[in-house]
Parts: C-alpha cells; structure tokens; sequence
C-alpha cells in the first residue's frame, strides 16, 4: 500500500517531535543526575576514609530522590544513584585493603630480618586501625599462617571468613600468607 507525500510528512513530523521529546527528557535527565552528583561531592566529608559521614551523604541523596519519585526527570539519577553511594564503601574497602597489604610487608620484613613472622600485629597506629570498626586490625599466626583482617563492611569478626562462590554477606577483608 502507497502512502501519500502528505502521511509520510505527517508520520516524519511526529516522529520527529517524539524524538525530541524523548531527547529532551535524556538531556534533562542526564543534567538532573549531574547536579545531584555535583551536589553529592560538595557534601562529601574532606577525610575520604569517613565512612559514616559519606553513607550519611548518600542517606539524604536516597531520602531526596524517594520524595520525587514521580517525577520523570529522577528517573536517571536514581536509577545511577546506587553506583555512587556505594562507590564510598569500595574506596574505603580499598583503603582497607592497602594497609593489610602493607601490614603483610611490614611481617614479611620483620620474617626475612628475624627468620620468623611477628607472633602479633606488628605496626601501630593509623596502619593497626581497621577502618571498619574503628578498632585494631586482627591479626593471627596458626602452624605458620599467617592471617590478617578487617571486619568488613558489616562491621562483626567474622573470623577472618572470605568470599566464597560470589557470596559477600558475613565476610571479612583478609591477607594471607602463604595463600
């Protein structure tokens, strides 16, 4: 069937008009999900390892985008705003993760100095602190391994459990020597 000049100029024009309206509601989208962004990292504690305050930054970002949740221009940012309020806990699992790899050194040197690993943590300070919980990093020599963690993101001693199968509930961040 032959469409006329006219119905193709007709189809062409509301399909031009639906796709500047859907345009026009990405570009609103994406600028919305960029203020709050912006606004996220304004509120962000200085300390990067301030846990509490970050969550409680990313709390009121939650808190705002669940009043406007009919409105279609957060429909971006809200559907974004999980990667960032949980980009706080990886920075700071990472952090936490660096000083167990440098407390693990700071063993081994003490084992190539001494010919043994240190029977307890072996640094002090900012270095012992689990970033978790506020309290001194675990550390333990069984048989000749040697273990050292954090409680993790959950905050409880899980006993020095790790991530099995792509499970993440209960578990700790650990270092181990040999693996």
């Amino acid at each position: 069937m032959m469409t006329s000049y006219g119905q193709e100029s007709d189809n062409s024009s509301r399909m031009f008009s639906e796709l500047m309206l859907t345009q026009g509601l990405l570009e609103s989208n994406a600028a919305n999900f960029l203020r709050i962004t912006r606004e996220n990292y304004l509120a962000l504690p200085t300390d990067p390892l301030d846990l509490t305050k970050a969550k409680a930054v990313f709390a009121a970002t939650d808190k705002k985008l669940d009043a406007e949740a009919n409105n279609i221009h957060y429909v971006f940012a809200r559907i974004m705003a999980p990667v960032f309020a949980n980009a706080s806990e990886a920075f700071v699992r990472s952090a936490q993760q660096r000083r167990l790899l440098e407390v693990l050194v700071v063993s081994l040197q003490e084992r190539n100095r001494t010919g043994r690993l240190p029977a307890k943590l072996p640094v002090k300070g900012a270095l012992a602190t689990d970033l978790f919980d506020g309290g001194n990093l675990r550390y333990s020599l069984v048989d000749g391994k040697l273990k050292i963690y954090s409680v993790g993101i959950d905050g409880f001693d899980n006993g020095g459990a790790q991530q099995t199968d792509g499970n993440t509930k209960d578990i700790d961040i650990v270092v181990s020597f040999p693996r």
